[in-house]
């Protein structure tokens, strides 16, 4: 009996054993999406460490998040339908724009459950214990220098992502998200959603788009990389509309920005980083063009040097 009991417990954790890394990452795109979840993890990145609470909840309009720091400097980030809303309570300041993925997770995840076995190399590893539950290894290797591989432990379970590692091309973390403690049973107080707690925004709260111009193309992206969205909408108040372009590989994501300056902004050229996320800006006929992703300077030089404007001078 006690042998049954014991195959019995095992069961689950052997049939997902024998389920291959494509499975693996689907059950995870799915499961940091959809679970309700309230935790505390450890992002640590270009030398810095941060602790962060986080409630997590799938609302009427998708997934919703609350982020309150616990170390460092004092702020709240709220994703909610597209927008993070980041608020400074001892500066009383407010800064809203398009979410992009949580950091240390990649960025893909947002989506469709990635195919990216082309362009990635995946292998299913050991198991681990994170925050007190049982997870398993998945290694997504990169098979070129245009995107960064990853180490991720997804629990056994429910497919939760409760540590990923993001590691440049030689194999070394550049960053890294851990879960110190996670909880699934209880149910996401929506009041933390509450618009009406929020503070009092300008129109760039909003998330009104605008038409996109069609006639900006791009004619160079690294293999597996496709156009995924194109929108525009203000970024600043009384601003023009910034186009927005995303192209993904189905994990990395990077976001080309079209803007055209007000007269008294500056222009900025050349490459940036801060840990894993590069930045590559030009001037083109008084736009300014940025490209931002996590992922290698060359990619984000190939995809930005490659903006071309297929139509009469913007």
């Amino acid at each position: 009996m006690r042998l049954a009991v014991l195959t019995l417990g095992l069961l689950p954790a052997l049939a997902f054993a024998s389920e291959d890394a494509q499975q693996w990452l689907d059950r995870m795109s799915r499961a940091v999406q959809t679970l309700d979840y309230e935790g505390t993890f450890v992002y640590s990145h270009n030398g810095k460490m941060e602790t962060m609470k986080i409630v997590h909840a799938l609302g009427p309009d998708g997934p919703r998040e609350h982020l309150i720091s616990l170390s460092g400097e004092a702020r709240e980030m709220i994703r909610d339908r597209g927008i993070l809303t980041c608020i400074w309570p001892g500066s009383r300041s407010v800064v809203v724009e398009q979410a992009r993925a949580k950091a240390g997770v990649p960025s893909g995840l947002a989506g469709q459950p990635p195919m990216v076995s082309e362009h990635y190399e995946l292998a299913v590893g050991g198991r681990e214990r994170v925050a007190g539950l049982n997870c398993r290894i998945v290694d997504v290797r990169p098979r070129d220098t245009f995107r960064f591989g990853y180490r991720l432990c997804i629990a056994e379970d429910n497919g939760m992502l409760l540590k990923s590692l993001m590691l440049d091309a030689t194999g070394t973390p550049i960053e890294q998200l851990m879960f110190t403690s996670i909880d699934f049973d209880g149910e996401a107080d929506s009041e933390r959603f509450d618009e009406s707690e929020r503070p009092v925004q300008d129109a760039s709260a909003d998330p009104e788009t605008y038409p996109a111009d069609p006639a900006w193309r791009l004619t160079a992206l690294p293999p597996g990389f496709v156009l995924r969205s194109v929108v525009s909408r203000p970024m600043h108040k009384e601003g023009q509309p910034v186009q927005q372009m995303i192209v993904s590989d189905g994990l990395a994501s990077v976001s080309v920005f079209i803007a055209e300056p007000a007269e008294d902004e500056q222009f900025y050229q050349g490459v940036t980083d801060t840990g894993a996320l590069h930045a590559y800006a030009r001037v083109m006929d008084g736009y300014q063009i940025t490209v931002v992703g996590e992922v290698p300077e060359a990619t984000v030089r190939l995809i930005g040097g490659g903006l071309t404007y297929e139509g009469e001078t913007p």
